[in-house]
């Protein structure tokens, strides 16, 4: 039997899937189009933390949008105008003023990619740390700074399979009531997951914040040599005479709600990556490819 699965909530909780696995069957084997060609056999754990603060009757900063998302652009709006773009000019960090406010421009990538992308969030509460005196602006500034890899955190965290830790703080938010810190990580499927926890705890205990988890994948992996991988691995080469290899991702794909999973597809290589971006977009004739690839990869599947 062939079953197609359509999720509606991948962006946030994934409650749509939790919801089909409490009410149907678990499939024998699979594939989510949620990725890159060729595989991806092995995928980083994901956990998504809330660090809560006090709150401020000087700061009113909502910044950030989801949790995957590098942040684009944080905004300052107020008195101290004038002294963060002093700041921020001194760092040479980019930005855009309109009267009282400020706002920092970054470069918005994955979580998953987050260093390669600049954290807007972080080069504001650099800009303002000079400034005031609050915890979260602290914490970001001092403690996190730039790394988008948390080697300022724990060290440097990484493995064979999966590679390197990513941290990013992917959202921000200070008023009179509260302070809320979110970050995303992707942790590498060897690390210790408990313990990252328990090092950041600490750490953001003395910054007068309190670590809640909001959300936790555990990673995911199939082994190369698997009916799976094997037969989607075939199937690809045979389509596109491309010899790449099956990768590991810190990513996280619909595949891991389910066992004996895989990502596959549907982005190919070489062409150009716009999701989480502005204007995010395909290409007809890539779709058209992945169509081909697919419908030989279940007919195989399910048949043979």
């Amino acid at each position: 039997r062939i079953r197609f699965i359509y999720g509606t909530d991948e962006e946030t909780l994934w409650r749509c899937m939790a919801r089909y696995n409490e009410l149907e069957e678990t499939a024998t084997l699979g594939f989510a189009p949620d990725s890159s060609f060729p595989l991806t056999y092995a995928e980083k754990g994901l956990l998504q933390i809330k660090l809560h603060g006090p709150g401020s009757q000087a700061l009113a900063i909502e910044a950030g949008e989801a949790f995957n998302v590098v942040p684009a652009k944080a905004s300052y709006t107020g008195n101290l105008a004038d002294s963060l773009e002093a700041e921020l000019k001194k760092a040479t960090f980019e930005y855009e003023r309109s009267g009282d406010t400020v706002t920092v421009i970054g470069v918005p990538k994955h979580s998953k990619d987050a260093a390669e992308g600049v954290n807007a969030i972080v080069r504001l509460a650099t800009g303002l740390n000079p400034l005031v005196q609050h915890s979260a602006i602290q914490f970001i500034a001092e403690v996190v700074g730039e790394d988008a890899t948390g080697s300022r955190l724990f060290g440097e965290i990484s493995d064979e399979p999966s590679g390197t830790l990513s941290f990013n703080i992917s959202g921000l938010t200070i008023n009179p009531d509260k302070s809320e810190i979110r970050i995303d990580m992707r942790i590498p499927v060897l690390a210790d997951k408990n313990k990252l926890v328990q090092e950041l705890s600490q750490i953001a205990e003395k910054y007068q914040l309190r670590y809640e988890e909001f959300d936790y994948l555990a990673p995911l992996y199939v082994p190369l040599d698997s009916e799976l991988v094997s037969t989607l691995m075939a199937v690809y080469k045979e389509k596109t005479n491309d010899d790449s290899p099956a990768v590991s991702s810190g990513g996280a794909t619909f595949a891991r709600t389910m066992p004996n999973c895989v990502a596959f597809g549907a982005l190919f290589p070489g062409a150009l990556q716009t999701e989480h971006q502005a204007n995010e977009r395909t290409v007809i004739e890539d779709l058209y490819k992945a169509m081909d690839i697919y419908a030989e990869t279940i007919y195989r599947l399910a048949v043979e």
